[in-house]
């Protein structure tokens, strides 16, 4: 019946089979949300009941629109007692394929992934069976005191009295003729049914009842379904309303059940009343959504916090850009500003008499908490293997995405005056924050954007951008509540490494260069024949062009936030500027900062080779540096079809790689003292695969810690070891 009549209540148990199979969106660890939930910062017995809960809900959401839809097609189920939880009976082999695959999927993951003992397995699957359960008895026990069947309509049945309407089931289903119940499609021919889990009956011939009374059966069941369809709807609106309560920060697995569920109700309500229009009333609606979030006052804006958006926005076209670039004046006083960052630096490593210190530049790639996890740990063992004091030593921290969070939480501990030693960095560091964004994502962004915050004298609003910001200062202690004039002289007495942050602008693909120090020099143009006019820059320097929208007032957060903008995951911030513009992940155009640090040391280069020993440039990459070959296994006509695309993006890594290696190379020749480059690497494949997402599994997390011991590190420790002994 569903694969001919109701495909669309089959996307989402496809999608759902998927996920907790994980073949769906496993590489960004979205399965862990329903195999390893998450409720106030635990994984137990109560996570797991409001996970059976709210899936319940929707076996039951499920089992409503399946109702409302195909009801009508056997009409004998009008002549039963208990009409409802007789189809839901017959309509669960779905539904009970779907708990059995879950439960199996659930107990492998957490033996094998989370490493659990199976004793706290046993009690989160009896959590989740009896939430379940719960809400499925709670439901039918609902149904089965509010429905009425057809013995309860005998005897006062006529055809001559009026039907009351019933304002409920108006507004969510449409009222049906009596006469017109039976003849939207021919009646469905059944011999036999399932009257209890384990006893079968044969249908029985119902065309000895009037049709008025059997259509009054599946009338007034459908009065209590649209009751509860209009519960499932308020309890995603209150939840996202109270959002910022923990106990109302459901699991994310479950707040995607929620979502479900509304939507399942949702389909079921406009089949009711446009039948066999409902594919193409969906398809208008989709249209007519998306031409309405072209206008302003349906588009939600996701903000850059501490940035003014009331102010005159700043001019953001080629011409601005290049006079921005070719401001020489400008440019050479913040070269000469980073030479005296310089000069502070070698005052702290070098004492009279001794050798000249190495210039330690750090290019960290982008990855998630697996990147962010890798980065810190990596420090640490470089910190306690050497007796070079490492965080005073480097000069410059590069790159995207969760590495810069690693780089700057220990950078922050740092400048604290804390060890950056310690297994509490590593747990903090690696500590879930992909829950309570897609709790976001599946509650509160689509239907609650109202609730906004204030920051200083301006006020945002709260969406996923705003979790994330907030979950991260959670799991780091606070550490990142600053702005990034907070940053300016701590890096300028060279009390700590510099960080520039490059994320993508989105409208054209260019740099955005945001550090709080001047650095017009990394975007300026002067040698690169600008009076002809057809040089475009590739970078732009953030405080340079929103110096009038309070630019050193970004929050940290924030900057971190727009480095590590994956694609879906998070939204993209809008800066203040005409046109609006969009910033997306710094791994767009280069997700090791290599380009960024190779820029920086070749405006530098004079007084590197004067001054240092040498440079160090630290790559610490979240994946393996050789290339990937892609086996070629004979294509289908589907591969071929997608072969040229998929190539190009399949290969998109591979393709920076090469890159990256190709100016490394050149770059060696700027340099009259030694140039080294060393990759520390976290090696895993595709048999043995680290989640690209903001949660790791406890396997995840001691895979990205023993990489450390990996034969390849090691070389590479000895190298650095060597290097700055």
């Amino acid at each position: 019946m569903h694969i001919k009549k109701t495909h669309l209540l089959l996307v989402f148990w496809g999608i759902l089979f998927a996920i907790v199979s994980r073949v769906f969106l496993a590489k960004f660890g979205i399965p862990s949300l329903f195999l390893y939930p998450e409720y106030l910062g635990q994984v137990d017995f109560t996570s797991h009941f409001l996970l059976g809960f709210s899936s319940g809900g929707f076996i039951i959401a499920f089992n409503i629109a399946s109702y409302i839809s195909n009801g009508f097609r056997f009409p004998f189920i009008a002549t039963l007692a208990k009409p409802f939880i007789k189809y839901t009976l017959n309509n669960s082999i779905i539904p009970l394929s779907f708990l059995s695959v879950y439960v199996y999927q659930l107990i492998q993951f957490q033996l094998n992934s989370e490493l659990e003992p199976i004793e706290s397995v046993s009690i989160n699957v009896l959590g989740f069976l009896v939430g379940n359960v719960f809400f499925i008895a709670l439901s039918l026990m609902y149904f089965l005191g509010t429905n009425k069947d057809i013995f309860k309509f005998l005897g006062n049945d006529s055809t001559n009295k009026k039907q009351v309407s019933n304002p409920v089931e108006g507004i969510l289903h449409k009222q049906e003729k009596w006469h017109k119940i039976f003849n939207q499609d021919r009646e469905w021919h059944i011999e036999t049914y399932l009257t209890s889990p384990f006893k079968i009956a044969l249908a029985r011939d119902g065309k000895h009842y009037k049709r008025t009374t059997l259509a009054k059966v599946f009338s007034q069941n459908h009065i209590n379904a649209s009751i509860f369809e209009i519960l499932v709807i308020a309890s995603v609106i209150i939840i996202g309303t109270f959002r910022e309560n923990s106990y109302f920060v459901i699991p994310a697995g479950a707040s995607i059940m929620l979502l479900f569920s509304m939507i399942t109700m949702v389909i079921s309500a406009v089949h009711s009343w446009v039948k066999g229009w409902s594919n193409a009333i969906l398809v208008g609606v989709i249209i007519a959504v998306n031409l309405l979030s072209q206008n302003d006052r349906f588009n939600y804006t996701n903000y850059a916090y501490g940035l003014n958006y009331n102010t005159e926005k700043a001019e953001y076209t080629n011409a601005k850009l290049r006079a921005l670039a070719n401001d020489d004046k400008k440019a050479l006083l913040d070269f000469k500003s980073g030479i005296s960052i310089l000069n502070n630096w070698r005052k702290k490593n070098f004492k009279k008499g001794s050798v000249k210190p190495n210039l330690i530049l750090v290019a960290t790639s982008g990855g998630g908490l697996r990147s962010a996890l890798w980065t810190c740990k990596a420090l640490q063992h470089i910190d306690n293997l050497t007796e070079v004091d490492l965080m005073n030593n480097i000069h410059l921290f590069t790159g995207s995405s969760g590495g810069m969070v690693g780089a700057a939480y220990m950078r922050e501990m740092y400048l604290k005056n804390e060890t950056i030693q310690g297994a509490s960095h590593l747990d903090n560091i690696s500590a879930d924050i992909l829950n309570p964004i897609a709790f976001s994502m599946a509650v509160s962004d689509p239907f609650i954007r109202f609730q906004e915050f204030n920051d200083g004298n301006f006020s945002y609003t709260k969406d996923r951008g705003y979790i994330f910001e907030e979950q991260l200062n959670r799991n780091l202690n606070q550490c990142f509540r600053k702005r990034l004039s907070d940053y300016a002289a701590p890096e300028y007495n060279a009390e700590i490494p510099m960080m520039i942050l490059s994320p993508t602008v989105a409208n054209d693909g260019r740099k955005i260069l945001i550090s709080p120090q001047d650095i017009g020099y990394m975007s300026n143009t002067s040698m690169k024949a600008k009076e002809d006019n057809f040089f475009s820059t590739d970078a732009v320097e953030f405080r340079n062009l929103l110096k009038n929208q309070m630019a050193d007032s970004l929050r940290f957060s924030s900057a971190l936030r727009m480095s590590a903008t994956f694609p879906y995951v998070m939204a993209n911030a809008t800066l203040p500027t005409e046109p609006s513009i969009e910033i997306m992940d710094a791994g767009v155009r280069d997700n090791t900062g290599i380009f960024v640090a190779l820029r920086y040391l070749h405006t530098f280069r004079n007084w590197i080779n004067t001054n240092t020993s040498g440079v160090i440039i630290l790559q610490i990459s979240d994946t393996p540096k050789d290339v990937r070959i892609n086996d070629g296994p004979t294509k289908s006509i589907f591969e071929n079809l997608k072969g040229p695309f998929g190539g190009f993006y399949g290969n998109w890594s591979n393709m920076q790689k090469l890159n990256q290696e190709e100016i490394i190379h050149y770059s060696n020749s700027w340099f009259d003292v030694p140039f080294n480059v060393v990759d520390l690497e976290l090696y895993h494949n595709k048999e043995n695969y680290i989640s690209l997402s903001w949660h790791l599994t406890q396997a995840e997390k001691q895979k990205v810690l023993n990489s450390i011991l990996s034969k390849q590190n090691k070389k590479a420790f000895s190298k650095i070891e060597e290097l700055l002994d």
